[in-house]
């Protein structure tokens, strides 16, 4: 799983989903409960990359171990439940928000962070923070700018407390930050978290053609385009 998580958080989505498969495919019965995570994982990236048909079939079959899971006789580990949970409304969230279906979205974004919010364990966890910085963005996507700054400087601040500053996920939070400042208008304050992203990833040592280094250059490009800086 950790292995997929870094090929989407290096931004090689199909090399993400081929290890997914892979891992579902070697899961033993014995730790069947990393089905679900693993399921939710595959189902939320096939939609962001606009494959709903395996979208779809992925987030069924999550559900359904997840549902089998009540049944277990065997002890869950603690904070297993609060992640379970959480990463299901992750996955229908991005099929849904990937669909443009934005208040059903928002409403799956809310279930993701409450599950883990809850939970002492699952709530140290980032990955709390980088679903709060989507809750941002679906509320951006529905014009309510002011909410959407609030939480993805929530987000923010959380991705800080738990890797600093130059890690790649608190940098995927920013992103969330950046482009809900942008979409206020402000403009030369989205162009700092913008050269903020650059500089991250640069000392992170992503390569020059790295996909997220060129999604931190397109949000600084639209920031100094927005400014009428063109050169």
């Amino acid at each position: 799983m950790e292995l997929g998580r870094a090929e989407v958080t290096s931004g090689s989505f199909s090399s993400a989903l081929k290890d997914f498969r892979q891992a579902i495919g070697a899961v033993p019965n014995s730790q069947r409960g990393r089905l679900i995570g693993l399921n939710a994982l595959l189902a939320g990236f096939s939609a962001l990359a606009g494959d709903f048909d395996a979208a779809e079939a992925a987030m069924q079959e999550c559900l359904r171990v997840l549902a089998e899971s009540n049944n277990w006789r065997d002890g869950v580990p603690p904070g297993a439940r609060a992640r379970w949970n959480g990463l299901a409304a992750w996955a229908q969230a991005n099929i849904l928000e990937a669909r443009g279906q934005f208040v059903r979205a928002e409403a799956s974004w809310r279930e993701a962070v409450e599950e883990y919010a809850r939970d002492p364990i699952a709530s140290q966890d980032i990955v709390a923070d980088m679903m709060r910085g989507a809750l941002a963005q679906v509320l951006s996507r529905q014009g309510r700018l002011l909410e959407a700054e609030n939480e993805a400087r929530r987000a923010l601040l959380g991705a800080l407390s738990k890797q600093g500053r130059n890690a790649t996920r608190t940098a995927w939070v920013l992103r969330f930050l950046a482009r809900v400042i942008a979409g206020q208008g402000r403009y030369a304050e989205a162009e700092t978290l913008a050269r903020t992203l650059v500089d991250i990833y640069q000392k992170m040592g992503a390569p020059p053609d790295s996909y997220l280094l060129a999604l931190a250059r397109d949000e600084l490009g639209a920031a100094l385009v927005a400014q009428g800086r063109w050169a």
